[in-house]
């Protein structure tokens, strides 16, 4: 596992972004919304579950059987 003293936040935000780009899903937001649920998920204040309805709410139309 690699390690960063800084910027894991900054790296997994850009990777997710690129993932969802890359497969056709582009989303709306404002970049204080991103930094909202990018730092509550650091801060372990929201969870995975919190994440993809967010990603979800701003136009990725995805679909994930449970």
């Amino acid at each position: 596992m690699i390690y960063l003293s800084d910027g894991n936040k900054r790296i997994g935000t850009h990777a997710m972004l690129l993932m969802l780009e890359l497969n056709g899903y582009e989303l709306e937001y404002k970049d204080s919304e991103l930094i909202d649920i990018i730092m509550d998920i650091a801060s372990s204040n929201k969870k995975e579950k919190d994440l993809f309805q967010w990603v979800k709410s701003h136009g990725a139309n995805i679909n994930i059987q449970t």
